[in-house]
């Protein structure tokens, strides 16, 4: 009982001390294309989670805009994506400050969607119920105690070291994106047990365990996973929906138009 009452004791100190860090920021800064972004501003991801920061007493901007009047860069934190997993994805936010230092890192949220865009909406959601976040209150203060941290180097010191333990932190990101791609690149790389054609794009089936891995262009759109009744439960963006193989080979996928929740059918005709 004594180490539990210690155990919460220090939590609770350590959720105070957090929280009140937290309290001294009143910026957030999102990049305009995180690292795991192919482009900037895909699936609408930067302006989502600026727009969120803001619901927990943060003035957010994406970067390159013009900053607010009296805007303080020391009061402000930049946000980093860390982001891993394959068949899964999980994604935390860092906070770093106008040093380079992490001042927070969220949650991690998670998501099993295969589609990115849901995925990333999913994860993104999940990091945001972080409870140092949701309990943010701005109140002001100093941004960053060097004084009491910088044990005994210069502020341009910490600069240098707090920039170099950035650049090797976005590099591994960097590497860890890439390997997720390469992962990717070879599976689609393999022999096609089915290929198709729909409003002239190409789809190649592969076999997998639960049924098929859906490829289009060379990247992993999603899975057709086999039903006791014989048909395909199809997640694959905006591909999803129902299906099954007709006598010639095609597949036939039925789904709902979100327009009007009508069921619409189409024909992906067999190329090889």
């Amino acid at each position: 009982m004594k180490n539990l009452i210690i155990a919460i004791v220090v939590f609770s100190a350590s959720f105070v001390a957090t929280a009140q860090k937290l309290s001294e920021y009143k910026y957030i800064v999102v990049p305009a294309q995180f690292t795991m972004q192919k482009e900037a501003g895909q699936y609408n991801l930067n302006q989502l989670v600026a727009s969120t920061f803001k619901k927990f007493d943060f003035e957010s901007m994406i970067e390159g805009d013009t900053p607010p009047v009296g805007f303080e860069p020391c009061k402000a934190l930049k946000v980093l994506t860390n982001k891993k997993g394959f068949l899964r994805t999980f994604i935390s936010l860092s906070l770093k400050d106008c040093y380079g230092k992490t001042v927070h890192t969220t949650i991690e949220g998670e998501s099993g969607e295969k589609d990115f865009l849901k995925a990333y909406y999913e994860a993104f959601r999940g990091a945001f119920e972080d409870p140092y976040i949701q309990n943010h209150k701005y109140v002001g203060g100093s941004s960053y105690r060097v004084e009491n941290e910088n044990n005994g180097k210069t502020t341009a010191e910490i600069i240098a070291e707090a920039k170099r333990q950035l650049e090797a932190e976005e590099a591994q990101e960097r590497a860890e994106v890439n390997k997720e791609k390469e992962v990717v690149e070879i599976a689609s790389e393999g022999k096609s047990d089915y290929v198709f054609e729909f409003l002239g794009r190409r789809y190649d089936f592969k076999k997998s365990l639960t049924g098929f891995d859906i490829f289009s262009e060379s990247s992993l759109l999603g899975s057709a996973s086999k039903l006791a009744n014989g048909q395909f439960d199809i997640k694959a963006g905006a591909l999803s929906g129902k299906g099954f193989f007709d006598a010639f080979g095609n597949f036939i996928l039925k789904r709902v138009n979100p327009i009007n929740q009508k069921e619409i059918t189409d024909t992906l005709a067999r190329i090889k």
